[in-house]
């Protein structure tokens, strides 16, 4: 399904609002400890990064190959329509 409107801005903002809030506090925090308590030993282990960033490459990876078949679902029935229309004038032109 081919969308043709635009999405209102209000509709986005309530849907990202939990989580800019819960991104903010956890920075604000991070900041906090860093300048009062002078916090540098934080670490994140390499693998930890690896591991979610190969997660989240296989999670966009299956949701584009699930848009793109939807899309070719929609697409393929007017494509064999037109293949149809074409064959048809090419026997009644013989």
């Amino acid at each position: 399904m081919l969308l043709n409107k635009r999405i209102p801005l209000g509709y986005t903002i309530r849907k990202i609002w939990p989580e800019f809030l819960l991104v903010t506090i956890i920075s604000n925090v991070v900041v906090y400890l860093d300048k009062n308590f002078n916090v540098n030993d934080y670490a994140l282990p390499l693998t930890i990064a690896a591991i979610i960033g190969t997660a989240i490459s296989l999670v966009l990876a299956f949701r584009t190959a699930q848009a793109y078949d939807r899309w070719w679902d929609d697409v393929s029935p007017r494509a064999n329509e037109v293949q149809r229309v074409v064959i048809s004038r090419q026997v009644l032109k013989d």
